[in-house]
Protein backbone atom coordinates (compact mmCIF):
# COMPACT_ATOMS: atom_id res chain seq x y z
CA UNK A 1 0.00 0.00 0.00
CA UNK A 2 2.94 2.36 0.52
CA UNK A 3 3.76 1.88 -3.18
CA UNK A 4 0.30 2.51 -4.62
CA UNK A 5 -1.91 5.60 -4.86
CA UNK A 6 -4.18 6.06 -1.85
CA UNK A 7 -5.18 9.73 -2.16
CA UNK A 8 -5.46 12.06 -5.15
CA UNK A 9 -3.60 15.30 -4.39
CA UNK A 10 -3.75 17.53 -7.48
CA UNK A 11 -2.68 17.72 -11.10
CA UNK A 12 1.03 18.32 -11.54
CA UNK A 13 1.99 21.79 -12.81
CA UNK A 14 5.03 20.13 -14.40
CA UNK A 15 3.31 17.69 -16.75
CA UNK A 16 -0.43 17.95 -16.12
CA UNK A 17 -0.64 14.36 -14.86
CA UNK A 18 -2.47 13.47 -11.63
CA UNK A 19 -0.41 13.37 -8.45
CA UNK A 20 -1.19 10.77 -5.80
CA UNK A 21 0.03 9.99 -2.31
CA UNK A 22 0.52 6.50 -0.91
CA UNK A 23 1.32 5.63 2.68
CA UNK A 24 4.59 7.52 2.91
CA UNK A 25 5.48 7.95 -0.77
CA UNK A 26 4.30 10.11 -3.62
CA UNK A 27 3.00 7.42 -5.97
CA UNK A 28 2.56 8.73 -9.53
CA UNK A 29 2.54 7.37 -13.07
CA UNK A 30 4.53 8.87 -15.94
CA UNK A 31 3.28 9.23 -19.52
CA UNK A 32 4.37 5.66 -20.26
CA UNK A 33 2.40 4.27 -17.34
CA UNK A 34 5.44 3.52 -15.17
CA UNK A 35 4.97 3.87 -11.43
CA UNK A 36 7.24 6.52 -9.91
CA UNK A 37 7.78 6.74 -6.17
CA UNK A 38 9.28 9.85 -4.67
CA UNK A 39 9.54 11.99 -1.57
CA UNK A 40 11.43 14.99 -0.26
CA UNK A 41 12.22 15.81 3.31
CA UNK A 42 13.81 18.08 5.91
CA UNK A 43 12.40 21.20 4.28
CA UNK A 44 13.34 23.67 7.01
CA UNK A 45 16.09 21.76 8.78
CA UNK A 46 19.00 22.58 6.48
CA UNK A 47 19.43 19.01 5.22
CA UNK A 48 17.29 18.86 2.08
CA UNK A 49 16.74 15.33 0.77
CA UNK A 50 15.06 13.65 -2.18
CA UNK A 51 14.40 10.06 -3.15
CA UNK A 52 13.02 8.72 -6.46
CA UNK A 53 12.29 5.10 -7.36
CA UNK A 54 11.05 3.45 -10.57
CA UNK A 55 10.29 -0.13 -9.47
CA UNK A 56 9.69 -1.53 -12.98
CA UNK A 57 13.21 -0.45 -13.97
CA UNK A 58 14.76 -1.56 -10.67
CA UNK A 59 16.06 1.98 -10.49
CA UNK A 60 16.38 4.41 -7.63
CA UNK A 61 18.35 7.39 -6.38
CA UNK A 62 18.65 9.10 -3.02
CA UNK A 63 20.07 12.61 -2.82
CA UNK A 64 21.26 13.88 0.56
CA UNK A 65 22.49 17.42 1.17
CA UNK A 66 23.66 19.50 4.08
CA UNK A 67 22.06 22.67 2.77
CA UNK A 68 18.78 24.56 3.07
CA UNK A 69 16.24 23.33 0.47
CA UNK A 70 16.42 25.33 -2.75
CA UNK A 71 15.30 22.55 -5.11
CA UNK A 72 18.73 21.14 -5.91
CA UNK A 73 18.09 17.72 -4.35
CA UNK A 74 14.85 17.33 -6.34
CA UNK A 75 16.52 18.60 -9.52
CA UNK A 76 19.34 16.07 -9.24
CA UNK A 77 17.08 13.08 -8.57
CA UNK A 78 14.66 14.04 -11.36
CA UNK A 79 17.48 14.68 -13.87
CA UNK A 80 18.95 11.28 -13.06
CA UNK A 81 15.72 9.38 -13.66
CA UNK A 82 15.00 11.50 -16.76
CA UNK A 83 18.32 10.49 -18.33
CA UNK A 84 17.86 6.86 -17.28
CA UNK A 85 14.38 6.51 -18.77
CA UNK A 86 14.48 8.94 -21.71
CA UNK A 87 18.17 9.01 -22.56
CA UNK A 88 18.30 12.77 -22.06
CA UNK A 89 17.13 15.57 -19.81
CA UNK A 90 13.79 16.66 -21.22
CA UNK A 91 13.75 19.88 -19.16
CA UNK A 92 16.14 22.12 -17.28
CA UNK A 93 15.17 20.64 -13.94
CA UNK A 94 17.61 22.79 -11.96
CA UNK A 95 16.01 26.02 -13.15
CA UNK A 96 12.50 24.60 -12.84
CA UNK A 97 12.87 23.42 -9.26
CA UNK A 98 14.73 26.62 -8.39
CA UNK A 99 11.65 28.51 -9.57
CA UNK A 100 9.29 26.23 -7.65
CA UNK A 101 11.17 26.59 -4.38
CA UNK A 102 11.71 30.33 -4.81
CA UNK A 103 8.08 31.14 -5.62
CA UNK A 104 5.68 28.17 -5.67
CA UNK A 105 2.75 30.40 -6.65
CA UNK A 106 4.25 31.01 -10.11
CA UNK A 107 3.39 27.43 -11.05
CA UNK A 108 0.06 27.35 -9.26
CA UNK A 109 1.34 25.08 -6.51
CA UNK A 110 0.35 27.44 -3.74
CA UNK A 111 -1.68 30.57 -3.45
CA UNK A 112 -1.65 33.10 -0.70
CA UNK A 113 -0.36 36.36 0.69
CA UNK A 114 3.30 37.28 0.80
CA UNK A 115 3.56 38.03 4.50
CA UNK A 116 7.17 39.11 4.15
CA UNK A 117 6.29 42.01 1.82
CA UNK A 118 6.62 45.54 3.17
CA UNK A 119 3.19 47.17 3.52
CA UNK A 120 2.67 50.93 3.38
CA UNK A 121 -0.95 50.96 4.53
CA UNK A 122 -1.91 48.86 7.55
CA UNK A 123 -5.07 49.00 9.66
CA UNK A 124 -4.38 48.81 13.40
CA UNK A 125 -5.31 45.76 15.42
CA UNK A 126 -7.81 45.83 18.25
CA UNK A 127 -6.65 45.59 21.84
CA UNK A 128 -5.04 42.29 22.72
CA UNK A 129 -7.93 41.15 24.92
CA UNK A 130 -10.15 41.02 21.81
CA UNK A 131 -8.15 38.03 20.61
CA UNK A 132 -6.91 36.39 23.82
CA UNK A 133 -8.70 33.17 24.74
CA UNK A 134 -8.99 29.45 24.13
CA UNK A 135 -10.22 28.14 20.79
CA UNK A 136 -11.05 24.56 19.83
CA UNK A 137 -10.72 22.40 16.75
CA UNK A 138 -11.92 18.79 16.52
CA UNK A 139 -8.85 17.72 14.53
CA UNK A 140 -5.97 19.79 15.92
CA UNK A 141 -7.26 20.19 19.46
CA UNK A 142 -7.15 23.38 21.54
CA UNK A 143 -5.44 26.62 20.59
CA UNK A 144 -4.58 29.28 23.12
CA UNK A 145 -4.02 32.92 22.24
CA UNK A 146 -2.13 34.61 25.07
CA UNK A 147 -0.59 37.99 25.79
CA UNK A 148 3.17 37.79 26.21
CA UNK A 149 5.32 40.83 26.92
CA UNK A 150 2.67 43.12 25.47
CA UNK A 151 2.25 41.15 22.25
CA UNK A 152 0.23 38.11 21.24
CA UNK A 153 1.41 34.51 21.04
CA UNK A 154 -0.28 31.23 20.23
CA UNK A 155 0.05 27.87 21.94
CA UNK A 156 -0.86 24.84 19.86
CA UNK A 157 -0.17 21.13 19.44
CA UNK A 158 0.26 18.20 21.82
CA UNK A 159 3.60 19.61 22.98
CA UNK A 160 1.92 22.99 23.63
CA UNK A 161 4.59 24.95 21.80
CA UNK A 162 4.43 28.72 22.03
CA UNK A 163 4.92 30.89 18.95
CA UNK A 164 5.07 34.67 18.97
CA UNK A 165 2.77 36.54 16.61
CA UNK A 166 3.32 39.74 14.66
CA UNK A 167 0.61 42.08 13.53
CA UNK A 168 0.05 42.14 9.76
CA UNK A 169 -3.17 44.06 9.06
CA UNK A 170 -6.29 44.69 11.15
CA UNK A 171 -7.29 41.26 12.55
CA UNK A 172 -4.58 39.30 10.71
CA UNK A 173 -1.31 38.32 12.36
CA UNK A 174 1.57 36.06 11.34
CA UNK A 175 3.58 33.38 13.07
CA UNK A 176 6.38 31.06 12.01
CA UNK A 177 6.52 27.45 13.12
CA UNK A 178 9.83 25.65 13.51
CA UNK A 179 8.71 22.24 12.26
CA UNK A 180 9.70 20.58 8.99
CA UNK A 181 6.35 20.83 7.22
CA UNK A 182 5.13 24.17 8.56
CA UNK A 183 8.11 26.36 7.78
CA UNK A 184 7.71 29.94 6.64
CA UNK A 185 5.37 32.73 7.67
CA UNK A 186 1.71 31.83 7.99
CA UNK A 187 -1.38 33.93 8.54
CA UNK A 188 -3.46 33.90 11.71
CA UNK A 189 -6.81 35.49 10.83
CA UNK A 190 -9.42 36.37 13.47
CA UNK A 191 -13.12 37.04 12.97
CA UNK A 192 -14.27 39.66 15.48
CA UNK A 193 -17.94 39.88 16.43
CA UNK A 194 -19.98 42.96 17.32
CA UNK A 195 -19.18 42.43 21.00
CA UNK A 196 -15.54 43.21 20.24
CA UNK A 197 -14.34 39.64 20.82
CA UNK A 198 -12.96 37.25 18.25
CA UNK A 199 -15.14 34.15 17.98
CA UNK A 200 -12.94 32.17 15.61
CA UNK A 201 -9.43 32.10 14.15
CA UNK A 202 -8.04 30.46 11.02
CA UNK A 203 -4.45 29.19 11.07
CA UNK A 204 -3.53 29.34 7.41
CA UNK A 205 -0.87 26.62 7.23
CA UNK A 206 -3.20 24.22 9.07
CA UNK A 207 -6.11 25.07 6.77
CA UNK A 208 -4.82 23.45 3.55
CA UNK A 209 -7.74 21.00 3.62
CA UNK A 210 -10.17 23.39 5.27
CA UNK A 211 -9.52 22.00 8.75
CA UNK A 212 -7.66 24.94 10.28
CA UNK A 213 -10.64 26.83 11.75
CA UNK A 214 -10.64 27.17 15.54
CA UNK A 215 -13.75 28.44 17.35
CA UNK A 216 -13.72 30.20 20.71
CA UNK A 217 -14.51 27.84 23.56
CA UNK A 218 -14.34 30.31 26.47
CA UNK A 219 -15.67 33.85 27.03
Amino acid sequence: ETHSPQIFVHFSPLNGLPVFYGLGFNADYDKSGRLNLSHSGAFSRGVATSIRLIPSEELGICVLTNAYPIGMAEALSTTFTDYAVNGKSTQNWVELFKQIFADPATLGITEGIDYSAIRTSVLPAMKNNAYVGTYSNDFFGPLQIIEQNGTLALIVGPEKRTYSMKHFDRDVFTYQADTENLSGLSGVSFTVEANGKADRVVIENLDVRGMGVFTRSNP
